[in-house]
C-alpha cells in the first residue's frame, strides 16, 4: 500500500529518529513510502542517504489554511491508503488535509496526546500511553502499542564488551535539557570523586542546559573527568570509547538512545523514568535507579565498575531483550499488521 508518513520538525531527535525508522519499516514490508518534511528539516539528508522518497511542504505553523489546502491537492493526487503523522504539527495540518481521501494515524512520542482522539488511529511508543490515549477517549480497537525500534543486528561491537576498564569510562548521551537528568549524572560523578574512585565521564549532545552542565563541572572540581564532547555523528563510535551507559532521565517517554546502548551490548545504569521502565529490568537487563537520585546513580557506578562479570551479564541480556523485543524486524511486522487493521476497517 502506499503510505505518507509525516512530521514536520526540523531538529534532531527521539521524534525524528523514529519518523526515519518508520519510512524503513514500512519499506522493508513492502509499502511504497513517501516522507512529508519540512523544506529545513535536518533529516533530509538521512532520508537521501537511504533512497527514501520525500516531498518537502513549507509551512507556517500548525494553523496554516493555504498550507492544509496545498496538502489537501497533494494527497488527492496521491492517493495514500493512509496517512501517519509524527508530531501534532503533522496533525493539525494533515487531519484535515486528509478528510475524505484517507484515515489518519497519529504517533503518540509523549504525553501530549489531545489531538491523537480525534484521529482515526493512534500508535503509542510504550503501553502507558496507549492506557492514556483510551482513558481520554481514544477507540481502544484502533490504538495499538508500536514501541520504537532499531536496527540491532547492523550496529558495530568494535569495543570488548568482555571487561570493564581499572578506570571505567560512563557515559550518556542527548538533548542537554532539564529532564535529561544530566546534573544529577554531573553530582553523581561528584560523589565519586569524593570518595577518590578513578574515572571519567563522557556526556555526548547539545542543547540549552550546556553552559549550565560545563560551570557545575568546573565547580565540582570535574574538569578532565567530566568531557563534553559535542553533537555526536558517530554513536557507534561514542559507545566504543564506554564501558558503562548511564540514562539518567527525569522524564523520559522512551528513550531511543537506551536502545542503542543495549545494541552496542553495554551494560546500562538507568533511571526508572516512564519508557525505560518498560524497555528493561532491574537485575535483569540494568541497573534500576530512583529517578532524580545521585546517590543511587553513584552507588549503582560503582558497583557495576567493581563488580564486570555482574556489569557484562547485564549488557550481554540487554542485547538480547533488544533483539528479541525491539529489533526492526520485529516490529514492523507488528506496525503493519496494526496499519493494515486501521486501514481496513475505515
Amino acid at each position: 500500500m502506499l503510505v505518507v508518513n509525516a512530521m514536520f520538525g526540523r531538529g534532531l531527535g527521539g521524534i525524528e529518529q523514529s519518523f526515519l525508522d518508520y519510512c524503513l519499516a514500512l519499506r522493508d514490508e513492502g509499502n511504497e513510502v513517501i516522507a512529508m518534511v519540512h523544506p529545513k528539516a535536518a533529516i533530509i539528508p538521512q532520508l537521501q542517504a537511504q533512497n527514501i522518497h520525500f516531498i518537502a511542504i513549507n509551512n507556517y505553523g500548525q494553523w496554516d489554511l493555504m498550507t492544509v489546502k496545498r496538502l489537501k491537492q497533494q494527497l488527492a493526487t496521491l492517493k495514500p491508503a493512509t496517512v501517519i503523522c509524527h508530531g501534532n504539527r503533522a496533525i493539525s495540518l494533515l487531519r484535515p488535509a486528509a478528510a475524505g481521501i484517507c484515515p489518519v494515524i497519529g504517533m503518540a512520542h509523549n504525553y501530549k496526546i489531545d489531538r491523537l482522539t480525534k484521529l482515526d488511529g493512534a500508535f503509542t511508543i510504550t503501553q502507558q500511553l496507549k492506557h492514556k490515549v483510551i482513558s481520554n477517549g481514544g477507540n481502544a480497537d484502533h490504538v495499538f502499542h508500536i514501541p520504537n525500534m532499531i536496527d540491532s543486528y547492523g550496529k558495530k561491537l568494535n569495543h570488548d564488551i568482555t571487561r570493564i576498564r581499572t578506570c571505567p569510562v560512563f557515559g550518556t548521551m542527548g538533548r542537554m535539557v532539564e529532564k535529561k537528568g544530566f546534573q544529577v549524572l554531573i553530582e553523581a560523578c561528584s560523589i565519586l570523586q569524593s570518595q577518590c574512585h578513578d574515572f571519567k565521564c563522557l556526556i555526548g549532545g547539545d542543547g540549552e542546559m550546556r553552559d549550565k552542565l560545563e560551570l557545575m563541572v568546573e565547580e565540582y572540581g570535574l574538569v578532565g573527568q567530566v568531557i563534553f564532547t559535542g553533537w555526536v555523528k558517530d554513536k557507534s563510535e561514542f559507545f566504543n570509547q564506554l564501558d558503562i551507559f548511564c540514562l539518567p532521565s527525569i522524564h523520559e517517554p522512551f528513550g531511543i538512545v537506551l536502545l542503542e546502548a543495549c545494541a552496542a551490548g553495554l551494560p546500562v545504569i538507568t533511571s526508572s523514568s516512564e519508557g525505560p521502565s518498560e524497555i528493561v529490568h532491574h537485575d535483569e537487563d540494568a541497573y534500576v535507579v530512583p529517578v532524580n537520585d545521585a546517590n543511587a546513580l553513584a552507588k549503582a557506578m560503582v558497583f557495576l565498575s567493581s563488580h564486570p562479570d555482574y556489569a557484562i551479564e547485564l549488557g550481554q541480556n540487554a542485547l538480547e531483550t533488544v533483539r528479541r523485543h525491539y529489533d526492526r524486524s520485529v516490529i514492523r511486522k507488528r506496525l503493519q499488521s496494526a496499519l493494515e487493521h486501521v486501514v481496513a476497517t475505515q
